[in-house]
């Protein structure tokens, strides 16, 4: 399914010098890099996604059980699956610096010829380097992926999957330079912006989402992140026990050249106990904003609370409505999920590091 406005989208992408869509063949190279996320992610591993053997590939999609699976439209190149898959390039310099160490390295570091399968380890790797040449030679092939739907949801936005930096090529802002990328490619053709999701449990990957300013708008299944032009810049300072959230109440001024940010709401704590308030100049904001701004923002700072593991929950009769905002909304709402979650990773047999690690912190009666 392709909707035209999103294909222009995909056409600025695929201009762009920092991306390169994943061309015939290379599909199975990529699925390589999303594993490499999942097991970092789910597993707190850290796999190369350019020495990962057949071998080593199928004995961790195994472990990952369904969540290591490849989605059934990775299998083809056909233009018309529901999303499309980019390489990352890093843009002004030689090469991301990458190399192909395709040694079929153990988590403990025995090699590959340690123990039985010698013969078929050996083939293994002759096999990865062919696909790797595809993929890219070292030191100027790609440092990371990232896909994009062909089709907008319902909120004009498209959404993100797969975004994912080797980890050699981190912290120089290649990812936040590819989210800005989207967004603007979607602004250029009348879309708000772009959705992604994360899960609860991958706390370095929330972290990262809320530095990027991303609002939270949605819940249900996973955490649902966004960047859409009707809501406004946001902060989060802290002042002592406090999270003030703050969002932008007009233009830049041209005295400071950033606009003006005007307090909404105010979270604390009293006796293990969440306290929110509205703030006065929030009350009048409010009035002159849509309604989808108050409610993503008591999610957003939500989110920013349990980051750091404060209280998110008010009373016994906010936590016996609690399910009721599964989907997003009210704190006591991402608390139920946060559960919810948890539960779920861990009978997947994920990695939980969890700031609760005593559901009373949660602040529940």
């Amino acid at each position: 399914m392709k909707d035209d406005l999103a294909l222009r989208v995909h056409e600025r992408l695929a201009a762009f010098p920092g991306l390169r869509p994943v061309a015939p063949g290379e599909g199975p190279g990529f699925r390589r890099w999303d594993l490499a996320s999942m097991v970092e992610g789910a597993l707190g591993a850290c796999v190369d996604p350019l020495s990962l053997t057949a071998s080593r590939e199928q004995e961790l999609r195994a472990r990952l059980g369904e969540f290591g699976q490849a989605r059934k439209d990775e299998d083809t190149d056909d233009e018309d699956m529901d999303r499309r898959r980019y390489w990352i390039y890093a843009t002004g310099e030689p090469g991301p610096g990458i190399e192909n160490k395709s040694e079929d390295r153990h988590e403990d570091g025995r090699g590959a010829g340690d123990g039985h399968g010698h013969g078929h380890r050996q083939e293994d790797r002759r096999e990865h380097r062919r696909e790797h040449r595809r993929d890219g030679a070292p030191g100027q092939g790609p440092i990371g992926t990232i896909a994009v739907d062909t089709w907008p949801t319902g909120a004009g936005a498209l959404r993100i999957w797969s975004l994912y930096v080797h980890p050699v090529a981190r912290r120089r802002g290649l990812a936040s330079a590819v989210l800005d990328t989207v967004y603007e490619a979607c602004r250029a053709e009348g879309l708000h912006g772009f959705r992604l999701d994360a899960y609860w449990t991958w706390q370095n990957s929330v972290r990262h989402y809320l530095n990027r300013g991303l609002w939270v708008t949605s819940w249900k299944h996973a955490l649902g992140l966004s960047r859409l032009s009707y809501l406004p810049r946001y902060e989060v300072r802290e002042y002592g026990r406090e999270l003030t959230f703050l969002v932008a109440a007009g233009p830049a001024t041209p005295a400071s050249g950033s606009p003006e940010m005007m307090p909404l709401l105010v979270a604390g704590s009293e006796g293990g106990r969440l306290r929110l308030r509205e703030t006065t100049e929030g009350c009048a904001l409010m009035r002159d904003q849509r309604d989808a701004v108050r409610l993503y923002a008591r999610s957003t700072l939500a989110l920013h609370l349990a980051v750091r593991g404060r209280p998110l929950i008010r009373g016994e009769a906010e936590w016996a409505d609690a399910d009721g905002w599964g989907d997003l909304g009210e704190p006591e709402g991402l608390a139920y999920k946060i559960g919810v979650f948890e539960r779920v990773a861990r009978e997947a047999g994920w990695r939980v590091n969890s700031p609760y690690a005593n559901p009373m912190l949660f602040g529940a009666p």
